[in-house]
């Protein structure tokens, strides 16, 4: 199998615990069309490796990354996301013994 140099270079940039099945990564690589703008798949990849989820070893593994265009994805750190309907689940519930 000869793989892209782009694809390459985003395979050793990716750098986790889960970075298996390159041929599956390659193929989703080229199915998502990521030869046409591999600068923009490195910048979303860098993005997300800023974030502490991906600091904490939580990554996808690189096929899935891809097949789900993550880079395309907004990261959020974890004190950045907005409560929900201002439910706060750090505070126990009141009025329950």
């Amino acid at each position: 199998m000869t793989y892209s140099p782009a694809f390459l270079a985003f395979w050793d940039a990716y750098r986790c615990k889960r970075r298996v099945a390159k041929l599956q990564a390659f193929t989703e690589w080229v199915k998502q069309g990521c030869e046409d703008d591999p600068a923009a798949v490195m910048a979303g990849l860098a993005a997300f490796k800023l974030t502490e989820q991906w600091r904490e070893g939580f990554m996808p593994e690189v096929a899935r990354w891809l097949k789900y265009r993550r880079w395309e994805d907004e990261p959020v750190e974890q004190d950045e996301a907005p409560a929900r309907d201002g439910w706060d689940v750090t505070v126990p519930p009141k009025g329950r013994d």
